[in-house]
């Protein structure tokens, strides 16, 4: 299914989250099932039916990586592969990430294994400074994402040009790298929280 055509949006990498965002409601609004509440089961399945569409599209074209990704699949016919190695440009991002999710992790381990509440308690300040640079790493995702951003709205200038899928499965790379970093960062900090 073309999430941009459900969404009546442009199929290009950038899109506008204001008019993203506009759409999605004005639809949703239309295709919610408490419109329908009295009306045939076959009416209710249906808007059921649409308003899940509408959502699933919504969520897809919101997140730039999920975007970049329905864009390929659009635009090759086939799903980007599953981006293995780091690309060129984050290693510095993974070096200090790695260490500290690491040093997380021991120490959740720990945490688990505290019997006492002297223990666990000796732990927390240990667990508050790791949080700390957790938070840290994570506004360095946030920056790099940013950049990652106007990287985006450059290369939509140059759409639909053949290099410019190039440079749009490459920010596709680099995004799944930073949105699986951040989402290990934010669960770390969470479970140090517990």
């Amino acid at each position: 299914m073309d999430y941009f055509a459900l969404l009546d949006q442009p199929r290009r990498p950038w899109l506008d989250a204001a008019a993203l965002k506009a759409r999605f409601l004005a639809l949703s609004a239309d295709a919610h099932p408490d419109r329908v509440h009295g009306a045939a089961p076959s009416e209710k399945d249906a808007a059921n039916q649409r308003f899940a569409e509408v959502s699933a599209a919504y969520n897809c074209l919101r997140d730039a990586k999920d975007r970049l990704a329905h864009l390929i699949e659009l635009e090759t016919g086939r799903r980007p592969a599953a981006v293995q190695q780091s690309p060129a440009g984050v290693e510095d991002l993974f070096f200090a990430i790695a260490p500290a999710a690491q040093r997380a992790d021991r120490l959740l381990q720990q945490k688990s294994k505290a019997a006492s509440p002297l223990a666990r308690a000796a732990l927390y300040a240990d667990g508050l400074e790791l949080s700390a640079k957790l938070m840290d790493l994570q506004g360095l995702l946030n920056a790099r994402r940013e950049k990652l951003e106007v990287e985006l709205r450059q290369v939509d200038g140059e759409w639909p040009a053949a290099p410019a899928l190039d440079h749009v499965a490459r920010l596709y790379a680099e995004f799944s790298f930073l949105k699986r970093w951040s989402e290990q960062v934010q669960d770390r900090v969470a479970r140090l929280a517990e």
